[in-house]
């Protein structure tokens, strides 16, 4: 952001105090004057020098590869399914209820896999629940639209993923170049 503040000059209309996380994959496309390098190069290398554990954000953000391939719209079908059998075997178990047949191991056996399940689906739905509070905290922590967290927080993940995967990119880039001139020194 300073960086875009000083372009825009002495501007208070156009002076920014954050940025969308879509913005960040943008960094690799501002180029310097000879094109051989960009603005995320040089982040890299002042990070680099001034605090070298950021490097390492990857390892800080391991959870969000994952995260970018977990589309809620397929955990809600899943749950909608699974609800929709449990039901139907909460309806068979009634039915052999009332119609008791002499050694039929049905409802007993049935009777114990539904009580289990149940608990099961129970503790699916709390920690969905739980899923979807900590997503709208993260909405709010990154200033991103609630609903769109809400129906596909996979893209936010991605975005993230994306600029991580940049970001190792230009850090390699970085050394290859540091390389490449050491070794120009050496000769």
């Amino acid at each position: 952001m300073t960086i875009g503040n000083f372009l825009n000059g002495k501007n208070k209309r156009k002076i920014v105090y954050g940025f969308k996380l879509k913005s960040l994959v943008k960094l690799k496309d501002t180029k310097t004057a000879d094109g051989k390098s960009t603005l995320l190069n040089y982040m890299l290398t002042y990070i680099s020098k001034k605090e070298p554990e950021l490097i390492e954000l990857r390892s800080e953000l391991t959870a969000c590869q994952k995260a970018s391939r977990v589309v809620l719209s397929g955990i809600d079908d899943d749950i909608k399914v699974l609800t929709t059998g449990l039901n139907v075997v909460k309806i068979q178990l009634k039915l052999t209820e009332r119609k008791k047949i002499e050694g039929d191991e049905f409802p007993k056996i049935m009777g114990n896999f539904f009580k289990k399940a149940n608990v099961a689906m129970e503790g699916v739905l709390k920690e969905k629940e739980e899923m979807m509070a900590e997503l709208k905290e993260l909405a709010t922590l990154y200033a991103h639209p609630q609903k769109d967290m809400e129906k596909e927080s996979d893209k936010f993940f991605g975005e993230i993923e994306s600029f991580l995967g940049l970001f190792e990119a230009a850090h390699e880039k970085n050394l290859a170049i540091e390389k490449a001139e050491a070794k120009k020194l050496k000769q």
